[in-house]
């Protein structure tokens, strides 16, 4: 393969000179003992001699020209500074556009961030007047009854001209309302905290239904779609045709408890002797009616808390025969389908106000337990009913304890909502 030219000799090493197609090459004869790495540096050599120098890859060479470029001390980024440099290639104007886009969507993150942050800190630090808004919500509601419960702001009073009413419960029941149990127990703690004779002491006669404490305490959000909706009527019909529909609607409504009425007080009724109005929603509950006993225990029953000052009328109060309960019963009548509960808004908790107000006064030994709202649907379509459970009814009962105790606090500082709606 190799042919050799020439011998030459030192005194210490050896020197072989070989020829292979006009490429000379001189290796050196090894006399001593070489380390590992400086054998590998001489083969590299050798290499390079023969072959030339190794070529770098593409990545390399990208690598090699970002270091060479870096100039941190003028605060530019190796990379930035380089396709910068060569921005006039495709590849670098892409990779531009793209840390571009980067930057910008990590700054729209920090702002965010930075957004929710100081919102969260805005709402709990939401001032009283403020907080009251937020009446439906959990944290304002507490903060707000509390301010309310813990200290009066006189000079606010005086400010707006407000003159601070009578109520019939002191400090420490305002307080311990929220905390009125659904059924009473014997020898119960709040029976000697609402003892009757201290509320009556006072000589307050004022005593609110349950329908204008609901209408005085909605949240904010649904009183403004009430008004939206009343505003729109208005503009479709004019003020008299919104009247007249109005009283068409609570002219419907009475003549469909009075049917009500009737029929469970055993007086006999159907389709052909209900009125012309009322006839869809009597075919709506008709598949309903046969799940309850009569004739009922109460009918348009008129209601009375002794403890909590509230008044009402229940709608009936008869036996359930699906689940074998005797149940306070709520009718309504509706032109949207309500397929759930909650969909039926207030009802639950009118229904949980007037339970309470039974289980304190005739039911005392043997309490309610069973709720139950029937919705009858003016286009005539089957009724929905809706049994509430015994867990439900505590949920619905604290809620209506909430806006009960909301009410006695702007009833006391006159902050009540004066619109009609």
């Amino acid at each position: 393969m190799f042919r050799q030219i020439k011998w030459l000799q030192s005194s210490s090493k050896t020197i072989r000179i070989f020829i292979r197609n006009k490429s000379v090459i001189i290796r050196q004869v090894e006399t001593t003992k070489m380390s590992r790495a400086e054998k590998i540096k001489n083969q590299n050599f050798e290499t390079s001699n023969l072959y030339g120098p190794r070529t770098k890859l593409k990545k390399e060479n990208i690598v090699a020209q970002l270091k060479a470029t870096d100039d941190r001390s003028n605060g530019k980024s190796s990379e930035m500074y380089w396709i910068l440099g060569n921005n006039n290639t495709k590849k670098s104007k892409k990779l531009l556009d793209q840390i571009k886009e980067n930057e910008q969507e990590e700054q729209q993150v920090i702002l965010k961030t930075k957004k929710k942050k100081t919102a969260l800190e805005k709402e709990e630090k939401l001032p009283e007047t403020f907080a009251k808004f937020k009446l439906d919500l959990p944290k304002p509601v507490k903060v707000t009854i509390q301010n309310a419960l813990d200290n009066i702001n006189s000079n606010r009073i005086d400010m707006n001209k407000n003159v601070m009413k009578e109520i019939p419960f002191d400090q420490k029941q305002l307080r311990s309302m929220i905390n009125f149990p659904l059924i009473l127990q014997q020898n119960d703690v709040m029976t000697d905290i609402f003892n009757k004779t201290l509320i009556m002491e006072r000589k307050i006669d004022f005593t609110p239904s349950v329908s204008k404490v609901l209408q005085a305490t909605m949240s904010a959000s649904q009183r403004s779609a009430l008004i939206q909706w009343k505003n729109l009527k208005i503009a479709e019909l004019g003020q008299e045709g919104f009247q007249a529909m109005q009283e068409e609607y609570l002219n419907r409504g009475k003549l469909f408890h009075n049917c009500l009425q009737k029929y469970f007080n055993n007086i006999e009724i159907n389709e052909d002797n209900v009125p012309s109005n009322t006839k869809e929603l009597w075919k709506s509950i008709s598949h309903v009616l046969c799940e309850f006993q009569v004739p009922a225990i109460a009918t348009e029953q008129s209601i009375f808390h002794p403890h909590l000052r509230y008044k009402g009328i229940v709608d009936c109060i008869s036996v359930h025969h699906k689940s074998s309960t005797l149940s306070v019963i709520e009718w309504k009548n509706s032109d949207r389908h309500k397929k759930t509960v909650s969909s039926t808004y207030d009802a639950p908790l009118q229904l949980c106000a007037y339970l309470a107000a039974l289980n304190a006064t005739q039911f005392k030994d043997k309490p309610l337990k069973s709720g139950i709202i029937v919705v009858a649907y003016n286009d005539g379509q089957s009724a929905d009913l809706f049994h509430l459970s015994h867990e439900e009814l505590n949920i619905y009962w604290k809620k209506w304890l909430n806006r009960l105790q909301e009410y006695w606090i702007s009833y006391r500082d006159n902050t009540l909502a004066n619109e009609e709606i």
